[in-house]
């Protein structure tokens, strides 16, 4: 009986310890990080590695011949590694001096952008008593007017934590968000053209009957529903066409379009008219298999030479079908999710 008390009791003993020390090691691990401890910082919800630094968020601005586009967000707390006891405010501001440091540690060459073209929602953060988090967050984003004014390079915007007030101190490795902002010339890089006012006047056939799959859900803005060309009463062979009124005479640049999600009955031949009235027509391009994308939903964007004034445009599917491991195989019909067109501004 003795020797059972004495093993229940250092069972019993071995128990408390492990989970005293289970318990220190998950508050450890919950309230600390690697490198610093006891301290306010900043890390990023979704951060990631460039050149072996994190908390560093990419963007892209286009630099096109309709302005500049790709203007990027971010958001992030201010979060401590312990409960803070009373109220902590946090303060940040970008800080240009340490673009030189980042430079010659990781062998870059990035450029110091103008701080006014962020744009924050503000500037500081509180973490409120008993908590280790933030409840709001910074927002950070680029003017997107004041974006066209930069010249095409790569720029560097450090964000730092530079103050804390409440008794806690910064964070010696967790205290900058840096922005890296590419600006690159891309003339052609703009969305396509808003084409909620567009109709399709004329198509040479569609299929109705069997399914519904008339030529005006190239225009619905989505790519499960298709214009399929007549297959059940008839099968007429290519050429197929399809015509859209945009409403009013636009800068015309190019065109676009989006195969069905089956890859079947893809442009393989294709000819674009233009117009400015819908008598007169011009015909601006051709294209072959070699030229056109084909696969499921596959994306297709064409540039002309130069801008022609227009109102309608007509695509003439001159040959369609699929194909498989580099061969063609040739349908009679023709399928389209979406098309669409390149307008300038001015």
């Amino acid at each position: 009986m003795n020797v059972q008390k004495i093993g229940n009791s250092l069972l019993g003993l071995f128990i408390m310890c492990f989970t005293t020390l289970f318990v220190s090691c998950s508050k450890d691990e919950a309230y600390d990080f690697p490198g610093d401890s006891g301290k306010v910082y900043v890390r990023m919800q979704t951060s990631y590695t460039v050149n072996s630094v994190a908390n560093v968020a990419e963007f892209t601005v286009r630099k096109t011949l309709n302005g500049a586009f790709g203007n990027g967000t971010i958001s992030f707390p201010v979060r401590s590694t312990m409960p803070v006891d009373g109220e902590i405010r946090a303060l940040f501001d970008v800080d240009n001096s340490l673009i030189e440091t980042y430079n010659a540690i990781h062998q870059t060459d990035y450029q110091k952008m103008n701080s006014d073209i962020l744009v924050f929602n503000k500037k500081d953060l509180v973490i409120g008593s008993g908590s280790m988090q933030s409840e709001e967050e910074i927002v950070v984003s680029f003017d997107e007017e004041k974006t066209e004014t930069l010249e095409v390079g790569k720029y560097l915007v450090p964000i730092k934590l530079v103050n804390v007030e409440g008794g806690m101190e910064i964070s010696s490795n967790w205290n900058v968000i840096y922005l890296i902002l590419e600006v690159v010339d891309d003339p052609y890089g703009f969305p396509a053209a808003d084409k909620t006012k567009w109709t399709v006047i004329d198509c040479s056939s569609e299929e109705t009957e069997a399914e519904n799959a008339p030529a005006s859900n190239v225009l619905d803005g989505d790519i499960s529903t298709i214009w399929h060309t007549e297959y059940d009463k008839n099968q007429p062979n290519p050429p197929h066409t399809i015509t859209i009124d945009m409403g009013e005479v636009g800068n015309m640049v190019g065109f676009c379009y989006t195969t069905r999600s089956s890859g079947s009955g893809c442009p393989l031949g294709l000819k674009v008219e233009v117009s400015a009235n819908n008598v007169n027509w011009e015909e601006v391009a051709t294209y072959g298999d070699d030229e056109l994308p084909t696969g499921g939903s596959a994306e297709c964007k064409k540039f002309f030479e130069e801008q022609k004034a227009a109102r309608y445009f007509r695509l003439t599917i001159t040959k369609a079908g699929q194909k498989y491991w580099g061969s063609i195989y040739e349908s009679h019909y023709a399928c389209l999710a979406e098309v669409g067109a390149f307008l300038l501004n001015k």
